[in-house]
């Protein structure tokens, strides 16, 4: 998140960094992201003087996937080398350590858990969602779901701390590390909060209804991600309503 001004007046940019991505709170994210956006005072003067003007919110909601590409056995997800002098390790080791040594004690892990979800988890953690190479594309769509779950927590949550005013943008996308190559995006979901209405597009939180393939794309094989039987493009936008807060100017 990007605050832009600090609870004594000055500029600042913040950005949250919870341990396996996605976020810790959505309702948190919300609420700080927007209560520091103007006090009660300057936007009361700035609605007052601008009937048609509007506040934006935009959030990047993202995790993490190491990748390594082995020879003779192919592409790997959920490990990365970041150093020619040091061993492979897992990436992100949180969700990785999740799925593969939940641990009860550790906040992260029950944190990221319960972003998949109890079916999600068992199901990731039990079989494997092969792309049409053979490549197991597991930890790449948890590290998916995390982000997602994250969007949509606090898309929610944005409904009910924006006034009529607040617009809201929200992406939700997974970076692949590649050891001496450029990192690749995926890029998951969307959704907007404005006036009323929550639109989503994208890939869901079910692991059952995702699929995978390795595509060619400008002479790299890149992964692709589906939902329900369709890819990003096709996928169709969700709407769903909500109370507009009124704001204390109109």
């Amino acid at each position: 998140r990007f605050a832009t001004i600090t609870e004594i007046g000055d500029l600042k940019m913040e950005l949250f960094n919870p341990t396996g991505g996605g976020t810790d709170d959505g309702a948190t994210f919300a609420h700080v992201t927007v209560a520091h956006a103007l006090d009660s005072v300057l936007r009361n003067r700035i609605y007052s003087g601008n009937a048609r003007s509007y506040q934006l919110f935009c959030f990047d909601l993202k995790t993490h996937v190491g990748r390594l590409d082995l020879e003779p056995t192919g592409t790997v997800y959920g490990q990365t080398q970041e150093s020619a002098f040091r061993e492979p390790r897992a990436a992100c080791g949180a969700i990785v350590r999740t799925i593969h040594h939940f641990d009860l004690n550790n906040a992260v892990h029950n944190r990221i858990r319960r972003d998949l979800g109890e079916a999600n988890y068992n199901y990731l953690r039990d079989e494997k969602i092969l792309a049409n190479d053979g490549t197991v594309a597991n930890l790449a769509i948890a590290a998916a779901i995390v982000a997602v779950q994250g969007m949509r927590n606090t898309a929610q949550a944005l409904a009910s701390e924006m006034d009529e005013r607040g617009v809201a943008h929200l992406t939700a996308s997974t970076t692949v590390n590649r050891p001496a190559q450029d990192d690749t995006i995926l890029y998951l979901a969307r959704a907007t909060v404005f006036s009323g209405e929550i639109r989503f597009q994208g890939l869901g939180t079910d692991a059952r209804k995702y699929s995978a393939r390795m595509v060619e794309h400008k002479g790299d094989h890149r992964l692709l991600l589906g939902y329900d039987g369709q890819e990003l493009a096709a996928l169709p936008i969700q709407r769903s309503s909500y109370q507009i807060s009124a704001g204390a100017a109109h």
